[in-house]
């Protein structure tokens, strides 16, 4: 029979283990770390490879050809925008945490409802998509992206 000392240790292990294992976010928690994140690193605070690791790989693909686009519109010698750089210019000026309520999850896909202002006083987008992928829910900022460097409208 094990001593009772030994099956305290055991269970404390256990309630410990469970208490560290990561509990995955909801996608409106995912969109608001985004959020968050994403006006650190807009206002200088923080690295913006966070950020991006949170959006899609095709937000990401198309924020590369984004980028693209910009590097072959500059004149020879200028510093080309990195994707990084395209995101928080035409996305993150957003001054506080917008209000967000999930509208509807199916499986793999989840549409928010946000709603506030930009600090310039325009508005945010009204829905945002968000789909599970690499183990998390990450932000889809565009609804149909081009391939890189395929432009678009």
């Amino acid at each position: 029979m094990p001593r009772p000392s030994s099956v305290v240790v055991v269970a404390l292990s256990g309630l410990h283990l469970a208490a560290c294992s990561p509990r995955e976010d909801t996608p409106v928690e995912a969109y608001v770390r985004f959020h968050e994140r994403a006006a650190l690193a807009a206002r200088g605070g923080a690295g913006v490879a966070p950020v991006l690791a949170m959006l899609t790989e095709e937000s990401r693909t198309h924020l590369e050809g984004l980028a693209e686009a910009a590097k072959a519109a500059l004149p020879e010698g200028a510093k080309a925008p990195t994707p990084g750089q395209v995101l928080l210019l035409a996305r993150m000026t957003e001054a506080a945490v917008p209000r967000v309520e999930l509208e509807s999850q199916d499986g793999e896909t989840a549409v928010l409802r946000v709603s506030g202002e930009q600090a310039q006083g325009s508005p945010v987008p009204a829905k945002v998509t968000l789909r599970r992928e690499g183990g998390g829910w990450r932000v889809q900022l565009f609804e149909s992206a081009p391939v890189a460097g395929g432009g678009g409208t």
